[in-house]
């Protein structure tokens, strides 16, 4: 078979917008769902409105700790005219939550009651009806709706659905993520005796991990050596368990990259080549009805092709739009060139120094993983520009909670490790973040 090479280079939106659209035209963003228990319904997101099983609460109860009374009987008292109720014909103690007997129709709190006999209640001031009861469903109604369709459930959610008598839930199914990490020179974490020119694989970890914080359930594959047959096969497999797969590496157009000729051969594809740095070589594809994305093998293209498309189908397939990442404007701290051709997007940290917001870019290697541990947030250079100049104001994507952003250090200069140190011990002491 002749090598392929992909020589597409279509613009970010409109390679999107086709996938998007060639996917729903096959039924792939039908929400699907379970019941699972209320107690681990926790972070699920609704696929039906809830509605309570029974009110709330579902009888008459005491608000205070007090006595039950009858309004009528103590109309007129006062401090100088007090009321006297017999206990069991006039009154009954009652504690906060206690059912109020039906006779009885308000609650006196017991800091304003006198007891000067026993069975005697005395009161120096009038209880109006009804003040200090819980009328029945005065929280909830049964038959109310509690929460309408696709809404997350937190720990408020879970409280008030039992409490309204629901046990059970109907869900969204997680969409199944199926990643297989492709590479002869791949090797698992934790391998001793690294040999030249292998690599410890992390970007299926990495990849997973980011889709189980998007609601998805990540199923991890054992590598796949660099063999056409042996990708298939584990590709027919993960495309039959999954909704979206995910193929590590194995993208661009070197001598043992199968992944765009394995998706062509078992399904189609829709792209392959995006204009975008990094992640030029990603694929889109689909087979069976099911997303495939090919993500390059280094790890910041990696992360940023599966942040682009990855991420929406993830909330797409559970009924969702991505919630919107918040954003700063911030004054860029140098030079930032750029291809027109593609939209670049750039690491950046983030630091106030005098009265503005600074936008540190970071290295912009593909390979440079400690980019994405030290990115505050991304810049983005939009296709068709030639990048910004030092000082001018821009957009950053944010990744960390500004907050961490106004309690940031920066320091100048050839980076020395001892300032790594310094860093943790000032995060430590008094919260303070050091970037060099």
């Amino acid at each position: 078979m002749g090598r392929r090479v992909y020589i597409d280079n279509r613009p970010l939106d409109e390679a999107w917008e086709e996938f998007r659209s060639r996917l729903a035209a096959r039924g792939f963003f039908t929400v699907d769902s379970e019941v699972v228990p209320v107690e681990t319904s926790v972070g699920r997101v609704t696929a039906q409105p809830v509605l309570a099983q029974q009110s709330s609460p579902h009888y008459s109860a005491s608000a205070m700790d007090g006595i039950a009374v009858r309004a009528a009987d103590t109309f007129g008292a006062s401090d100088t005219s007090p009321v006297r109720l017999q206990e069991g014909s006039q009154y009954v103690e009652v504690d906060t939550g206690d059912a109020v007997p039906p006779q009885f129709d308000a609650v006196v709190m017991i800091e304003e009651v006198d007891f000067p006999v026993p069975g005697v209640a005395e009161l120096r001031a009038p209880a109006t009806p009804w003040q200090h009861v819980r009328s029945v469903g005065e929280d909830v109604i049964a038959t109310q709706m509690l929460v309408g369709s696709l809404q997350r459930i937190r720990s408020f959610e879970l409280g008030a659905f039992l409490t309204a008598g629901v046990t059970s839930v109907q869900v969204v199914r997680r969409p199944r993520v199926g990643i297989i990490p492709t590479g002869t020179e791949l090797v698992e974490p934790g391998a001793a005796g690294l040999e030249p020119g292998q690599i410890t694989e992390s970007n299926s970890r990495m990849l997973a991990a980011m889709c189980a914080g998007w609601g998805a359930l990540p199923v991890r594959y054992p590598i796949e050596v660099d063999d056409r047959e042996r990708i298939e096969a584990a590709l027919r497999r993960a495309v039959t368990e999954n909704d979206i797969v995910v193929v590590c590496s194995g993208s661009s157009a070197g001598r043992e990259d199968y992944t765009a000729e394995t998706v062509a051969r078992l399904g189609e594809i829709v792209q392959h080549g995006i204009a975008t740095r990094p992640g030029k070589p990603a694929i889109l594809g689909i087979i069976d009805g099911k997303a495939v994305v090919g993500v390059p093998g280094y790890p910041v293209s990696a992360a940023l092709v599966a942040d682009l498309f990855l991420r929406p189908l993830v909330y797409g397939k559970q009924g969702l739009q991505p919630p919107p990442r918040p954003e700063l404007k911030a004054r860029l701290a140098r030079k930032t060139a750029s291809p027109m051709g593609v939209d670049e997007f750039v690491q950046v940290s983030v630091a106030r120094v005098g009265e503005c917001l600074r936008a540190y870019p970071l290295s912009r290697g593909a390979g440079i993983t400690s980019s994405l541990v030290k990115a505050d947030g991304v810049l983005r250079i939009p296709r068709g520009t030639e990048g910004y100049e030092a000082g001018e104001d821009v957009t950053v994507v944010m990744l960390r909670p500004a907050h961490q952003v106004e309690r940031t250090v920066v320091a100048i200069g050839s980076h020395d490790l001892t300032l790594d140190w310094l860093g943790d011990a000032m995060f430590r002491q008094s919260g303070l973040r050091l970037v060099s």
